[in-house]
């Protein structure tokens, strides 16, 4: 009860007076080469005793239900699967098998708590390599329990969430291809960020449908990062009430830190810190914060290479 009137709080304080730029879309101008290495992590990643049997891995958080796992999706071309990864074995302790959805080319996997307590995982089918899909799409569903998936370490299970919500979206300027998504995990605005633009482009939805039309909501252009090619992202609250988010590329690693009161697109117009990032990945397409603040990467599994969970601690 107490965590519940504490994020009520926090809702309300953090929706209420968020300060920043106005709708006019924002453009970053900050250069990279003078983001500085972040202090708070160590520098060199734990890998996993194993290597991960997943090849197209695309998204991933960790799991509340089962500690000291992480739950991923595959992208396109592969089923329609959630997959249960023990970070410390890198073993695929469990595939689920979700039904009522379809994978055309997942590429991200977020999580956001609701005002009720109640944890959501979204599905990110985002993935356009040629730019010509018109409506892309999002699965929310509350994160399963072990006693709703039950079965054997390495069973398949079919799972069909009660709470699944499908959600068809475009984009206000046409078709992009995205490989990110993050939650603010406060207000529960769904940020896309693009992949292939010199400099990619931030897009927000609302959490709630606003019109129950069935036509796809448009997803608002609401600026421009100085990075390309973007794999994956993540956020998290923070103990003040601020929000870290990380955004990362096949190359390197950022961070932003949105304080109380302000909104997400003014912190992205401030130069990240660089995240520690070795080993570096082949195809690396992942990243997941812990509650404690922690990160966790993982890649797709390129030629001969075979990925590895790879956590950094925070200090």
């Amino acid at each position: 009860m107490r965590f519940l009137f504490l994020l009520l709080a926090v809702v309300v304080m953090d929706s209420c007076t968020e300060t920043g730029p106005s709708r006019k879309p924002f453009k970053a101008d900050y250069l990279l080469s003078s983001a500085q290495l972040d202090p708070l992590f160590d520098t060199v990643a734990t890998q996993s005793i194993g290597y991960v049997d997943l090849t197209e891995s695309s998204g991933a958080v960790v799991s509340e239900s089962f500690p000291g796992c992480l739950w991923v999706v595959e992208d396109g071309g592969t089923s329609a699967y959630l997959y249960l990864v023990e970070t410390a074995s890198g073993a695929v302790i469990k595939r689920i098998r979700i039904e009522g959805v379809v994978n055309q080319d997942w590429e991200e996997l977020a999580e956001w708590r609701d005002v009720s307590g109640k944890r959501w995982l979204v599905i990110g089918d985002i993935g356009d390599n040629e730019g010509t899909r018109n409506r892309v799409q999002l699965y929310c569903f509350h994160e399963p329990k072990a006693s709703e998936i039950e079965g054997e370490p390495g069973d398949t299970v079919e799972y069909e969430p009660s709470s699944l919500r499908s959600r068809e979206f475009s984009y206000a300027d046409g078709p992009r291809d995205a490989e990110s998504l993050f939650i603010h995990p406060v207000t529960g605005q769904i940020f896309v960020v693009s992949k292939r633009e010199a400099a990619n482009r931030v897009y927000v939805l609302p959490w709630e449908k606003e019109s129950s039309n069935t036509d796809a909501e448009l997803a608002q252009f609401r600026g421009e990062i100085p990075l390309t090619y973007t794999t994956g992202a993540a956020a998290r609250l923070l103990p003040s009430g601020g929000v870290e988010i990380a955004i990362r590329t096949y190359e390197s690693l950022y961070r932003w830190e949105k304080k109380p009161r302000e909104s997400i697109e003014h912190a992205l117009q401030r130069t990240p810190t660089k995240l520690p990032y070795k080993p570096r990945e082949l195809q690396g397409e992942i990243f997941a914060w812990s509650p404690q603040g922690d990160y966790f990467l993982l890649s797709e599994r390129v030629f001969i290479g075979r990925p590895k969970v790879l956590s950094y601690r925070r200090k």
